[in-house]
């Protein structure tokens, strides 16, 4: 059956394929392969839309000696392995906090999983996903949600399976914790 979707939503779509696969040949990374990894670095990991992007800037306005931090100069405190070049990572100040939605990596030794409630994390990725022309800008939340569940959306698995490869490899073990992101919010995380 032939597609109804509209010509411009199309276009949208292809160009947010076209502008990811660009970003990887320029030496981007879609996925860890390529970075260099330090045993002091630090990962701050999470499924895509669960506040690891507020952790970055809690990190990066404590390290930063004084020095305002916003999106222009992130990249120099807590960079992110999914836009920041591998030789760029290599060249900054260590210890580094770097972020990334890997799945568990055993060379990721230092790293804190970050874990927000999956309704608000569906809802945020819904949004992102029509912003980035993932899906549809017709689609509903409700056609969205079977693919998201299973899944189909981001390279990086499921929600659950997620947030349990890395608990069931590094639960209770040294250089690991997990923050939710719903405590840091409220200002009640703990270590």
């Amino acid at each position: 059956a032939p597609s109804t979707m509209p010509f411009h939503i199309k276009l949208r779509q292809i160009a947010g394929r076209a502008r990811m696969a660009g970003n990887y040949l320029l030496g981007r990374q879609l996925l860890e392969p390529g970075v260099t990894i330090y045993t002091d670095d630090t990962w701050y990991v999470s499924y895509p839309r669960s506040g690891n992007t507020y952790w970055r800037f809690l990190t990066a306005n404590l390290i930063s000696k004084g020095v305002p931090v916003d999106w222009t100069n992130i990249e120099r405190y807590a960079p992110d392995i999914h836009v920041t070049y591998d030789a760029t990572l290599r060249h900054l100040p260590r210890p580094r906090f770097i972020k990334s939605h890997e799945p568990f990596k055993p060379a990721y030794r230092r790293a804190v999983l970050i874990v927000r409630d999956p309704r608000d994390v569906a809802i945020s990725c819904f949004h992102m996903a029509k912003r980035r022309y993932i899906i549809p800008e017709e689609q509903t939340i409700d056609e969205f949600m079977p693919d998201w569940i299973a899944g189909k959306i981001f390279p990086y698995g499921n929600w659950g399976e997620y947030q349990g490869c890395w608990l069931g490899a590094r639960r209770g073990t040294p250089d690991f914790w997990v923050f939710r992101y719903e405590d840091m919010v409220a200002g009640s995380a703990t270590i």
